[in-house]
């Protein structure tokens, strides 16, 4: 579908299908009681007996139905309610109290969730407050769906139809002078990150990009606010897919795998070479044109080298984990071997056509990061040149220290030229 607004491919996985639900309750008889009910029900049910465990699947997944106790151990049901609502807006949450007092009920209400149920739940009272959650979180994703297609826009452009739609931003293509453009609006709902971060994080971006310019990278033509006082970031038009669909399909040749890769490494090296690592290198980042040239998009984590981000909270995840350096799940700051481990990921799950890490959930994904060892490449695939396949292993080593310390060495095992000083 050409340019992405992140995280789209996981806000489908809730679109259709038995609805989704996740459970939390600490109480295991009732966690077990009410697994049942729902289940009968004809849900799917995913349930949690901490507050904790809960945080992990909503960072991982999206789900349709939030069912949550109030009082968790770890993390509390309105903390839950209010990380849910930072990465899944179309999400509802409905918390579940044993105080029947009215004050209970107000506080749930107050921390934004769909409704509040009083602990023992009946099994009809449960199954029809999900079903009227169930019905509230798909009519949102429904208008969400088209209402990105009339927003106003500036003098001069026109919508033609939506590309993508996240929880941080909708991406639109345009028209502009008779050239079409992809246009990137921060959503509305997109103020509930603390402090303004959403905002100042799409202004760095834009900024990023509007100094950038090389032909594997999208390129950035314009940036400001709509009439309606969202920011938008005006890129140019990639007509194509992403890696991450292309690879599916199945259709490249190893020839083409190792082309598609230089050109991602060389764009990679070219912002490093100017102080800036992206964070979020991952197949769903990567445009490519039905003739294969590269676009490296979604600048929204990068940042400058120098200086700690202060939009990003001390012990916060940052990324995709999967993809993510096991320094930075202790706390770590990202930097260019970050950036490095995560090109290594995409190198070999596109060369051995699966990924090196596995995991049901984040914290499997997290462990498999941090302790597991991936088959050799060789092992998996043929016809991948040795000097390539000890430059990948070596670009996912667990210690920074182990990896290539640039990706210059990645594209000479490619046998691609090197653009250093470009």
């Amino acid at each position: 579908m050409g340019q992405g607004a992140g995280n789209v491919e996981q806000g489908e996985a809730a679109a259709g299908g038995p609805g989704r639900i996740l459970l939390a309750e600490d109480d295991a008889s009732l966690c077990r009681s009410l697994t049942r009910i729902l289940a009968k029900g004809g849900y799917a049910v995913e349930a949690v007996q901490s507050g904790d465990a809960a945080r992990d699947r909503i960072m991982a997944q999206e789900y349709d139905v939030i069912l949550s106790d109030i009082n968790m151990p770890g993390m509390t049901g309105p903390e839950l309610l209010r990380e849910c609502r930072m990465r899944w807006p179309h999400t509802e949450v409905v918390l579940m109290t044993g105080d029947p007092h009215l004050a209970a009920a107000v506080q749930c209400m107050k921390a934004g969730a769909f409704d509040y149920l009083e602990k023992p739940a009946r099994g009809a009272a449960l199954l029809a407050k999900i079903a009227s959650a169930m019905a509230s979180s798909r009519n949102r994703r429904r208008v969400d769906d088209t209402a990105p297609l009339t927003p106003p826009l500036p003098n001069g452009m026109r919508t033609i139809r939506c590309l993508g739609s996240g929880t941080m931003g909708i991406v639109l293509l345009v028209e502009k002078d008779g050239q079409p453009f992809a246009m990137k609006i921060l959503r509305a709902d997109a103020t509930l990150m603390d402090s303004g971060t959403a905002h100042r994080r799409f202004c760095r971006e834009a900024t990023i990009l509007s100094a950038i310019d090389h032909p594997g990278i999208v390129r950035v033509h314009d940036w400001g606010s709509t009439p309606a006082a969202q920011p938008f970031i005006l890129m140019e038009y990639v007509d194509g897919k992403t890696l991450h669909e292309l690879a599916a399909e199945g259709s490249l040749t190893q020839a083409q795998k190792l082309d598609i890769l230089g050109q991602v490494g060389r764009a990679v090296q070219f912002v490093h070479e100017r102080a800036i690592i992206h964070r979020d290198i991952k197949p769903s980042n990567v445009l490519v044109t039905p003739d294969l040239t590269v676009k490296l998009s979604d600048f929204g984590l990068a940042r400058f080298v120098a200086g700690r981000s202060s939009m990003t909270l001390p012990g916060s995840v940052v990324g995709s984990p999967a993809y993510m350096a096991p320094e930075t799940f202790s706390g770590a700051e990202p930097d260019c071997l970050s950036d490095i481990f995560s090109l290594g990921v995409l190198s070999y799950e596109l060369l051995a056509g699966t990924s090196p890490f596995h995991g049901g959930d984040l914290q499997q994904i997290i462990y498999a990061v941090n302790h597991t060892t991936p088959p050799p490449l060789g092992s998996l695939t043929a016809g991948v040149p040795d000097a390539l396949q000890r430059v990948v292993m070596r670009m996912i080593a667990k210690s920074p220290a182990d990896r290539c310390q640039g990706v210059g060495e990645f594209l000479a095992a490619l046998g691609q030229p090197c653009e250093c000083g470009s």
